[in-house]
């Protein structure tokens, strides 16, 4: 690994590679450090009148999501997140600007994605501690014997984090000389102990999305031997985590018995008590009774705000309403719990069409590249990662977080300034074997 002071852009590359460790201690300080970052860009991109920059796809698609959430929140009732909607443009700029130094620096990318496999092996250690002894090593303690934590504390979501950072341990899998055996070693590590950290969270939905991730990457990957790897990994993966729920009765529960019962068993305690009788005339319910009430809700709310919305993040206020109130109060919450439901009652007919175009464009790169798979003709490993990446966070079928949460976005985002880079890369690369073979 190269020394670090050869880094052009010193304090940007810190907090860059620091971004990781500060989506687990501080939302603040992460926000902070990408503000640095983006004002550091515009200082810069100002000083070098380099404009073009923003003369990309992904700047005239936010501006045009940027437009609708704008044009949702003026014509809503609800005006309490003024701030918060109109700074939302934040996140296209913070794309932006780490796509800028990544650009300028090739070591901060090669610097940030070792500090992720530095993370998860950190993670790993502290969790397995938390596991046997009940308290981590700063001594937090988790709140669930099958819902372990380890440095998020209360907050119950680290498989959800580390099924966001496992697509960077693969980027980083893809740029790697395997002539550094001790650091390939490393990566390995780190890639094997992700699901176990996802399974030990007891976060249902990380686990879905890995196995998922997997099977989509496992399509691509067939014939690239840097990531043959990874059909051995997943036997493997499967084998522990079944030996894992066969050998412990609640971790059994939690993935098996409770997910069966939430989906298919009316009366089961978390079920009966989210929906009347005359609601509950279905076979199955879409993941809970909780979720079927959102749904419910949702579509009263759609039904007198269907173009424009109630609102980005205005669902935990409107259905708090009294005429919203078809069913219960349980059906009301800070959010729907699903990205494509809550498009649709915050920013309505809008705003769930361009999420289902931005989804159907990820399928349409996918199919693009597997046809290149088929015809044995090169296609971006890097790009296929990222992409694995969005088709699953952005599964229809599937419990979400809010889309307008601040450390939810920038998780979401982040990636999208390495498949520019990545991208970008591929330009490079494409022209400079034209000019070899020209010459």
């Amino acid at each position: 690994m190269n020394n670090f002071s050869n880094i052009k852009h010193k304090l940007e590359g810190v907090l860059i590679i620091s971004l990781p460790i500060l989506m687990v201690v501080s939302r603040f300080m992460l926000e902070i450090s990408l503000l640095i970052i983006s004002i550091s860009f515009l200082v810069k991109i100002i000083k070098q009148k380099n404009y073009s920059i923003f003369k990309n796809n992904f700047v005239y698609l936010f501006l045009f999501f940027y437009s609708i959430l704008l044009l949702s929140f003026l014509f809503s009732d609800e005006k309490i997140n003024i701030l918060s909607i109109l700074l939302y443009f934040r996140f296209g700029l913070y794309v932006m600007a780490l796509y800028y130094f990544l650009k300028e620096d090739h070591k901060i990318v090669n610097y940030f994605l070792n500090s992720i496999v530095i993370i998860i092996l950190i993670f790993f250690i502290d969790s397995l501690i938390q596991y046997y002894f009940g308290a981590n090593l700063i001594g937090l303690k988790n709140i669930e014997p099958h819902r372990i934590t380890s440095f998020f504390g209360e907050e119950q979501i680290m498989g959800s984090y580390v099924v966001r950072l496992f697509p960077f341990l693969l980027l980083l899998k893809n740029i790697k000389e395997e002539s550094s055996k001790p650091q390939v070693y490393l990566i390995y590590f780190a890639i094997f102990a992700s699901p176990v950290l996802m399974f030990l969270s007891g976060e249902r939905v990380a686990m879905v999305l890995f196995f998922l991730m997997m099977s989509y990457y496992l399509i691509f990957f067939i014939r690239l031997k840097k990531f043959r790897f990874l059909y051995f990994y997943s036997l493997l993966t499967i084998l522990v985590l079944s030996a894992f729920l066969y050998s412990s009765n609640i971790y059994f529960d939690r993935y098996i018995t409770q997910t069966y019962q939430s989906i298919f068993d009316k009366n089961y305690s978390q079920n009966k008590n989210f929906l009347p009788k005359k609601y509950q005339e279905v076979d199955f319910y879409f993941l809970s009774a909780q979720h079927q009430n959102f749904i419910y809700t949702g579509i009263k709310v759609f039904q007198k705000n269907k173009y424009l919305g109630t609102g980005p993040k205005s669902f935990r206020y409107i259905c708090d309403n009294k005429e919203y109130k078809i069913i219960n109060i349980l059906g009301c919450n800070t959010h729907p719990h699903n990205y494509y439901i809550q498009f649709l009652i915050e920013t309505g007919l809008a705003g769930l069409i361009f999420l289902i175009l931005i989804y159907l464009y990820i399928i349409y790169r996918s199919c693009f590249n597997f046809i290149k798979l088929l015809k044995n003709q090169y296609f971006d490993s890097s790009e296929v990662i990222i992409l694995g990446f969005y088709f699953t966070q952005l599964w229809p079928i599937m419990q979400h977080g809010s889309f307008f949460n601040n450390w939810n976005s920038i998780s979401l985002f982040l990636p999208m300034a390495f498949l520019l880079y990545s991208k970008k890369n591929q330009v490079l690369q494409i022209k400079i074997n034209t000019f070899t073979k020209n010459k």
